[in-house]
């Protein structure tokens, strides 16, 4: 009998240690706190975010868009190379910030594309990641199926946009904040 295995379906992801990581979490601070992070407008969210503050057309935007990519520029560019993306553009970013109970519920970030989080402010002690739900359940149960990277300050998540994630709320009082993007790729 021949037989042939091979994974009928695949998830690419992406988890990288940013690069110089002292020197670029603080230019990505300085670009934090120089942002209006509030409630979100969204009842859905309970986290602090300036993602409904932004608007995408101004000159100041685009700037401050351009700033969070020159930042990461080396890790965008090793996340395009390891997929082989012929070009990858940054079309949004925001900061996120998660204060005592704050937390995040299930959402993706569209159908195309991808998507990344970047944990800035993060005690692994404390606080906990972002989990990703499987896009199809477990085979055998039919449960649903959760992947929770190990991660660290410094952590950089690449992920199709349209893969569902959440976080738990923040037990902590200390503020949990990461940087979170989408990518179009090509």
């Amino acid at each position: 009998m021949n037989d042939f295995r091979d994974n009928m379906f695949v998830v690419p992801f992406l988890h990288i240690e940013v690069r110089n990581w002292n020197l670029k979490k603080k230019q990505l601070k300085d670009l934090y706190y120089s942002s209006q992070i509030i409630h979100s407008a969204d009842k859905n969210e309970h986290v602090k975010t300036n993602y409904h503050t932004l608007d995408l057309e101004t000159s100041s935007f685009k700037t401050y868009l351009n700033n969070i990519f020159n930042i990461l520029s080396e890790e965008i560019g090793y996340f395009k190379s390891y997929f082989e993306f012929d070009n990858c553009y940054m079309k949004s970013v925001w900061f996120e910030q998660a204060l005592q109970y704050d937390f995040h519920e299930v959402h993706n970030h569209g159908t195309f594309g991808y998507s990344s989080v970047c944990f800035i402010d993060y005690n692994s002690e404390i606080h906990t990641p972002t989990k990703f739900l499987s896009p199809f359940d477990h085979f055998i149960t039919g449960e649903h199926m959760l992947y929770t990277p190990s991660v660290n300050e410094g952590s950089l998540i690449f992920f199709p946009s349209a893969i569902k994630h959440f976080t738990n709320p923040n037990v902590s009082e200390q503020e949990r904040i990461i940087l979170s993007f989408n990518l179009e790729l090509s």
